[in-house]
C-alpha cells in the first residue's frame, strides 16, 4: 500500500489499469488461448496464495501476453519463468 498516494490512486491502478492490462493481453493472444490459460491458473491456484510468478508461469506459452503485462507493470522480469523452465 505504500506505493499508492491514496485510496483513489489504489483503486485506479488496481482496478482500472489492471483490468485494462489483462484485456490488452487477452486481445493480443486471442480469447480462447488466454481464457484457457487463466482457467488453468485459477484451478491451480485455488485455495492458495498466488504470486505474480504463478500468473507468469500460467501464461508462459503466451509471450505476447507476458510482454503486455510487464509493460503495464503488472509483472516484472523477475516474475517470468526462466528460459529453461
Amino acid at each position: 500500500m505504500a506505493d499508492f498516494t491514496d485510496q483513489d490512486d489504489y483503486e485506479n491502478r488496481v482496478y482500472s489499469k489492471g483490468a485494462a492490462a489483462l484485456w490488452a493481453a487477452r486481445e493480443a493472444v486471442g480469447a480462447d488461448d488466454f481464457d484457457r490459460a487463466v482457467r488453468c491458473y485459477v484451478e491451480t491456484q485455488a485455495w492458495t496464495i498466488s504470486r505474480p510468478e504463478d500468473l507468469a508461469r500460467a501464461l508462459s506459452d503466451l509471450p505476447a501476453a507476458l510482454e503486455i503485462l510487464v509493460d503495464a507493470g503488472a509483472l516484472d522480469g523477475g516474475d517470468l519463468p526462466a528460459a529453461d523452465d
